[in-house]
């Protein structure tokens, strides 16, 4: 099986603390079988982007993992909002309330038979997309 790592999956996994079950969960997945989104890289810039108006060491610390760790350690493994994707995504009612970012990830996932990774799963399972939530398994 082949997995799609939601942000919250990655930010999860960076942490000196990591939560033990999303840990072991990753621990026990070969990492080559792990894949993530374009949207994913956008939104831990932004964060980047963000931390840095207020404690520019971290967002330094951050960058640094950012450019020499996540992006080496996935080359090939980023996924695209791509027309598959995209018409993946036109069939899902996206709940009105929920992030549009957490349905084009789970439409990345699907067009990809991708098993999703994300503890959002409420707002990804009015889409229908197969979810698996680390942190609950």
């Amino acid at each position: 099986m082949k997995y799609l790592l939601d942000t919250n999956v990655v930010s999860a996994l960076r942490r000196p603390d990591k939560n033990p079950q999303v840990a072991q969960w990753a621990h026990n997945i070969p990492q080559t079988d792990c894949y993530i989104s374009s949207l994913t890289v956008a939104e831990i810039g932004r964060g980047i982007r963000a931390i840095a108006k207020r404690d520019i060491q971290q967002a330094q610390i951050l960058s640094r993992w950012f450019e020499h760790d996540l992006l080496p350690t996935f080359d090939g493994r980023i996924l695209s909002f791509d027309l598959a994707a995209s018409l993946r995504f036109n069939t899902f009612e996206v709940p009105e309330k929920a992030p549009i970012d957490d349905a084009y990830i789970a439409a990345i996932a699907d067009a990809h038979h991708l098993l999703l990774v994300s503890r959002n799963e409420k707002h990804v399972k009015p889409l229908h997309v197969p979810v698996l939530n680390p942190w609950e398994s």
